[in-house]
């Protein structure tokens, strides 16, 4: 999977993950989340994303889970 998921966080408050590029409407999952975020990883298998918000509180969520899965603090009060 790796180059085919786009996982975006935006003004309005939600981290958006889009299964497939281009980005189709019938194929994300969203979270919201009260924070902005300043970056993203996934793992190299594409089974866990992770993302920061500007606070320095770090998310995982796992990928594989289908849409049950929710983000949890993986790390809290790092430094970006």
């Amino acid at each position: 999977m790796a180059g085919k998921r786009l996982l975006v966080g935006g003004d309005d408050k939600h981290v958006t993950l889009y299964e497939e590029l281009p980005p189709s409407a019938e194929k994300t999952r969203r979270w919201t989340h009260g924070k902005k975020i300043g970056c993203v990883a996934f793992s190299p298998d594409g089974g866990t994303a992770l993302f920061a918000d500007l606070f320095g509180e770090v998310y995982t969520v796992s990928l594989v889970a289908g849409g049950s899965a929710e983000p949890s603090l993986a790390l809290g009060h790092l430094s970006p």
